[in-house]
C-alpha cells in the first residue's frame, strides 16, 4: 500500500507539474537571409558534433560504406574532436575509405564550411534540443536525424516535409535515407528549403517574446 501510494503521489505531482509548465526552445542566430541556398552544391554529406559515442559517428560511418560505391563522387566530412577520434580512423581504414571520410576537428568558419553541402546528418542517439541540426536547416540543408531520445530531433523535422527522420541506431535506415536525398535532389531541396524557415519559427526575436509571455504570466504556472 505505501509503495502504491508514494507512486500514485509523484504521478499526480508530475502531472500537476507538466500542466503548470511551458515549452521555449533555443534560439536560431542565422537570419533567414545570412546564407542563401546554393545553386550548385558541392557532394560532401556533414555531420557537426564532439567524437563521442552519445554522438554515434560510428553508425555514421557504417551507412555511409553502404552508399559509398553508388555514389562514388561524394564524401563524408565530420566536424568535431573528442576521444573517439582514434577509434573513428581505425573504423575509416578497416572499411578502406580513408580518401572518403575526413574528420575535419574544429573550424572558425563552420557555417560557411557546410552551407553549400549536398546533406546534413545528425546521429546521436540522444540529444536536447540539437543545436547543431537547428543551424543546418537555417542554412538550408537537406537534413537527416535519427529519433534521438527524448525528442528534440522530431519537434524540429516533420519527417518528409523538412527534413527525414531516421530510426535511432539503425545502419539499413539511416543509409535508405542517405541514398534517398542524394538520389531525389528535387525532394532534397523542397525539403531545405522547408528546413530553412525554422529561421522564422525559431528567430532570436521570437523566442524572446515567449521568454517575455512567460515572465509576465509567471502567477499562472503557480
Amino acid at each position: 500500500m505505501v509503495l502504491f501510494f508514494r507512486l500514485k503521489v509523484r504521478k499526480n505531482v508530475f502531472r500537476n507539474l507538466y500542466k503548470k509548465s511551458v515549452v521555449i526552445n533555443n534560439p536560431v542566430y542565422i537570419g533567414y537571409n545570412d546564407y542563401r541556398i546554393p545553386k550548385i552544391r558541392r557532394k560532401i554529406i556533414v555531420n557537426v558534433g564532439r567524437l563521442h559515442r552519445q554522438k554515434n559517428q560510428q553508425l555514421l560511418i557504417n551507412a555511409f560504406a553502404k552508399i559509398s560505391d553508388i555514389f562514388p563522387d561524394y564524401n563524408l566530412e565530420i566536424f568535431g574532436d573528442g576521444e573517439l577520434r582514434e577509434v573513428l580512423i581505425e573504423q575509416i581504414e578497416q572499411l578502406h575509405l580513408q580518401n572518403r571520410v575526413i574528420l575535419k576537428g574544429t573550424t572558425k568558419n563552420l557555417l560557411s564550411e557546410i552551407a553549400d553541402a549536398s546533406l546534413f546528418v545528425l546521429s546521436s542517439d540522444y540529444e536536447g534540443m540539437p543545436n547543431a541540426l537547428m543551424e543546418a536547416m537555417a542554412l538550408g540543408l537537406p537534413c537527416i536525424s535519427t529519433d534521438c531520445k527524448p525528442g528534440g530531433a522530431r519537434e524540429l523535422i516533420n519527417s518528409g516535409k523538412n527534413g527525414l527522420i531516421v530510426k535511432r541506431n539503425s545502419v539499413e535506415e539511416l543509409a535508405k535515407a542517405m541514398e534517398f536525398m542524394l538520389k531525389n535532389k528535387e525532394e532534397a531541396e523542397m525539403m531545405g528549403k522547408n528546413a530553412k524557415e525554422i529561421c522564422n519559427t525559431h528567430s532570436f526575436k521570437k523566442i524572446i517574446y515567449k521568454w517575455e509571455e512567460f515572465v509576465m504570466n509567471l502567477d499562472n504556472y503557480r
